[in-house]
């Protein structure tokens, strides 16, 4: 067993660099050094004039407005009673603020607007008071609004409270508005409120959608997921309703529903509204049972509920092993070929035809030769169920709860089947880099917030016990009383150990098993040569790195080849 406390990395301020090109000379950059992407693209160009172009082509300001023209879009709190000129400098509008807005967006074109608004004259006449309390819904850029009042709105952002003064030639111009009582060449002043604002886009040609309620979650579902929705619709030209707050589920990319489902581009928990074209809703025909004639445009308020994830892992994509999440996990880490996995593992027929197999707590060893997944076919009445786990498992995040939908062809069975398979925890085990995987280690112990580790030539610390797979129950070499310092690649400690500990960081402890040749049997390998009979013998050890102080007894040692007896074994180790 070995533990690795510390180790030093090799002072580069020491080699000698002459062997090496000299540095080239950096250009004189007038900008200085920037971060973000604007500093990896002057890293890529080199600074110097060649970028102080591009900025400068770029413009001054966010997106190439420049800074005032930015600071309209975008008051704070602190502009309160601020005044802004929204024509560009041309004082034709200029917006005083009365309470600052929330949010980055501001309103576009065919976004819709729901706005409380009240126009009077320089005297305080008001000719325009409807919506003063009572909102009202525009569309941005649809003409309903003074042009000076379009201008400033498309500058607001959500919650914005302002004052809009505005000149006769983007108000009412020489002529006024004898309707609204409002003279020739007047100049006008609305009181101006954004309340809210709707997306607006054509999804697909046939579909268009406005947002009534967006959401936070960015998880949208598509082909094969299945999608839970709950809907009402009318027909748009009369606004009879034909759908009444139901919910219904469906496969998002099934050919045989209504077309527009498959388009619609929501997140969990959106509700959005569908304006939809005859050919994506009941087409020429209608529907009878619903009350919709042939032709009939259809209006939709949609909420999506929810959605399972599904996924063809199958190999040729064919459909045959479709893997549905039925809770999700954390974390971005998948298992992989050795891994140790504590899993719940059901088996069934498919269409609750009867259960073939309950396990809970099961230990697998993903891609292991330990002969389970044998016993996982036998069990299955030959049914190729260790293969499809093996699949499934490997696409799955710790904690994650799923299940495989297999077609009998896939498992070469006469009858379609269900894997469900909850991932509880697991156990990293991995070859060791440049022993052509004949070094194993297991990571017992992995810390966190720790990502050094050691390179050639550093100076280690480590804590180690090792055992021999023909004495199992006998300690034959430890790193002693006090812990080891080597040096990496120095022939100071067993070759395996060497090798293993150069992949492992401060504070991590691991076991490691190794044939003869990366042991005592190592051909250049000085250490442990006094130890008689030891040269042909297969070794795991346990190896900790900045271990406070060694464990009172070390685990079990098993020969590689046998990692699941190791695994048991291993169990009751101390600090394992």
């Amino acid at each position: 067993m070995g533990t690795l406390k510390t180790f030093s990395k090799v002072d580069v301020n020491k080699m000698d660099l002459s062997e090496y090109d000299d540095p080239v000379e950096e250009k004189p950059n007038r900008m200085g050094k920037l971060g973000g992407a604007a500093g990896m693209l002057q890293n890529h160009l080199g600074g110097g004039e060649d970028m102080d172009e591009m900025m400068n082509n770029l413009g001054n300001g966010m997106g190439g407005q420049d800074f005032d023209e930015y600071k309209i879009t975008a008051v704070e709190p602190n502009d309160v009673g601020k005044t802004f000129d929204v024509t560009q400098g041309k004082q034709q509008a200029m917006k005083k603020i009365i309470a600052a807005g929330q949010n980055f967006e501001n309103p576009r074109k065919p976004w819709e607007v729901e706005i409380c608004y009240s126009g009077s004259l320089e005297d305080g006449t008001v000719f325009d008071g409807e919506f003063a309390t009572t909102p009202r819904i525009v569309p941005v850029g649809s003409g309903l609004l003074v042009a000076g009042l379009e201008r400033a709105l498309r500058t607001f952002r959500l919650g914005e409270h302002a004052t809009v003064t505005i000149q006769p030639d983007m108000a009412f111009g020489e002529e006024g508005d004898e309707e609204k009582d409002v003279p020739a060449n007047a100049v006008v002043i609305y009181d101006l409120k954004l309340i809210k604002m709707f997306e607006v886009s054509q999804v697909t040609e046939g579909v268009r959608k406005k947002i009534i309620d967006k959401t936070t979650n960015w998880e949208s579902p598509k082909d094969l997921c299945e999608v839970t929705v709950r809907w009402s619709a009318e027909l748009l030209d009369s606004g009879v309703m034909i759908v009444d707050n139901a919910q219904y589920q469906y496969t998002h990319g099934d050919m045989n529903i209504l077309g527009f489902w498959n388009h619609i581009g929501m997140r969990v928990d959106e509700v959005a509204e569908f304006i939809i074209e005859p050919q994506l809703a009941y087409g020429e025909t209608g529907s009878e049972s619903l009350g919709v004639p042939p032709n009939a445009k259809i209006k939709a308020t949609v909420t999506l509920e929810g959605f399972v994830q599904v996924d063809d892992i199958s190999p040729d994509r064919d459909g045959k092993a479709l893997k549905a999440i039925i809770e999700k996990g954390t974390g971005w880490d998948k298992p992989r070929d050795l891994y140790e996995l504590a899993i719940d593992l059901k088996v069934k027929k498919a269409g609750d035809a009867g259960e073939l197999l309950n396990k809970e707590d099961l230990l697998y060893i993903v891609n292991g030769d330990d002969g389970s997944g044998q016993l996982l076919d036998g069990a299955c009445g030959g049914a190729l169920i260790n293969d499809a786990l093996k699949l499934m498992l490997k696409t799955m995040a710790m904690g994650e709860v799923a299940e495989l939908r297999c077609k009998q062809s896939f498992l070469q069975t006469s009858e379609d089947m269900v894997i469900e398979a909850a991932l509880k925890s697991w156990v990293k085990v991995e070859p060791v880099p440049g022993t052509g995987e004949q070094v194993i280690r297991k990571m017992v112990f992995e810390p966190e917030k720790e990502y050094n580790r050691p390179n050639e030539e550093a100076t280690c610390t480590v804590i180690f016990f090792v055992r021999l797979v023909e004495a199992p129950d006998d300690v034959f070499e430890t790193s002693g009383d006090e812990p080891l310092v080597f040096v990496q690649g120095r022939e100071q400690v067993l070759r395996c150990i060497d090798a293993a500990v150069r992949e492992m960081k401060k504070g991590e402890k691991a076991i490691i098993s190794a044939p003869a040749e990366w042991a005592y049997g190592a051909p250049f390998c000085t250490f442990g040569k006094d130890k008689a009979g030891a040269s042909g013998s297969a070794v795991q050890a346990i190896v900790s790195s900045h271990y406070p102080n060694p464990p009172a007894q070390p685990c079990l040692i098993a020969a590689r080849g046998q990692l699941s007896k190791a695994v048991s074994a291993s169990q009751g180790a101390p600090g394992g």
